[in-house]
């Protein structure tokens, strides 16, 4: 994933202030989205999917480092999963699936979303 230029900036806000945004790489390409952040050994950026409206299941084979991934639909950030942790089993049926409806989807670095009040609820923008 670290090959994928940064596009620009991904930033979240609930009604009344800015909370926080991030660098933003894009994963267009199903071979992307499937790559997602594994092997990845940092991350100081926000990886985003375009995903088709619909329901959408990520998971964590292959990753090293813990996640916060947030569905967002709408507009504004739908579910967020808080640090999840890489799974190391090379067998599918092993690793937790986190599924959610979503038109976008951001992997950030795990506790990101506690650390900067990302909710349920806010706003996101690119």
């Amino acid at each position: 994933m670290s090959l994928l230029p940064i596009e620009g900036s991904i930033c979240f806000s609930d009604s009344t202030r800015y909370k926080a945004c991030y660098p933003l790489k894009v994963a267009h390409t199903p071979i992307d989205i499937q790559i997602g952040m594994m092997g990845a050994l940092e991350m100081d950026y926000a990886l985003g999917f375009m995903v088709r409206p619909g329901t959408h299941s990520f998971w964590m084979k292959g990753c090293l480092i813990s996640l916060d991934i947030v569905f967002c639909k709408d507009g504004k950030v739908h579910k967020i999963f808080h640090n999840c942790p890489p799974c190391l089993s090379d067998l599918e049926g092993e690793c937790q699936r986190y599924v959610e409806t979503a038109d976008f989807v951001v992997e950030l670095p795990g506790m990101t979303c506690l650390y900067d009040n990302i909710q349920v609820g806010d706003i996101f923008y690119i």
